[in-house]
């Protein structure tokens, strides 16, 4: 029965990476794991590494050869509201970027990426239990120990005004005149392709449909190893 009823795709989420060092001495549940020291991290010590989504979403795709959606993607921050009533995320917006950048390429070099969903709408706490690290695209208005008013301010990403994002738009276009990206994607549209600047990126990003339609197709990709 297992056999018969497979998935139609494969899902994960990323958020960091880490490397593995044999330890003599380690109670932790999954033992051997450590931060990389190469890469840049949080204040919370999570790595920041858009080149590891790249190569998760290859390794994955090499290994079982079907479409992949990746559920969640982002980074915590500490934040508070400026004088403007809104947070200026540019530190989020950057992230943000670079991953998508490195899944487009992921893309063009054959993989087949059926979505992307950010993590996540609005801040709410987080894994440790704590607000002051913040995920959302809206910020709401309390803290760890103060409820506030919970009232909810669109931040900087959630406005979509970041002309960094338009660049990443264009670059990724630019690219779709190769050959090795002709021969495997010509039928798919550019991630990016339909942003209009004046739309808010997090509602074109989270658009289920949108994103549906970019990556939709029957044709057998040819860089796809035999089964």
């Amino acid at each position: 029965m297992l056999r018969s009823q497979t998935v139609d795709f494969l899902s994960f989420s990323y958020y960091q990476n880490q490397i593995v060092r044999h330890q003599e001495q380690d109670e932790r549940i999954i033992k051997g794991l450590e931060p990389n020291p190469h890469l840049p991290k949080t204040k919370w010590g999570w790595a920041i590494d858009p080149i590891g989504l790249r190569m998760a979403l290859k390794d994955v795709y090499a290994r079982y050869q079907m479409p992949i959606f990746i559920t969640e993607n982002g980074i915590g921050l500490e934040e508070e509201l400026n004088e403007n009533g809104t947070v200026d995320d540019d530190e989020r917006i950057d992230y943000l970027r670079r991953h998508i950048e490195q899944m487009k390429l992921a893309i063009e070099e054959g993989v087949e990426v059926i979505g992307y969903l950010m993590w996540g709408a609005t801040d709410l706490l987080s894994s440790q239990g704590e607000m002051r690290k913040r995920y959302g695209v809206i910020f709401v208005n309390r803290d760890d120990e103060n409820l506030r008013d919970l009232k909810r301010y669109k931040k900087k990403v959630f406005i979509g005004s970041s002309a960094s994002f338009a660049r990443t738009g264009k670059s990724c276009k630019k690219r779709r005149g190769s050959p090795r990206f002709l021969q495997t994607r010509k039928r798919e549209s550019s991630l990016l392709e339909g942003w209009d600047e004046s739309e808010p990126f997090s509602s074109y990003l989270n658009d289920s449909k949108k994103m549906a339609s970019c990556h939709r197709h029957k044709e057998v990709n040819p860089c796809r190893r035999s089964r």
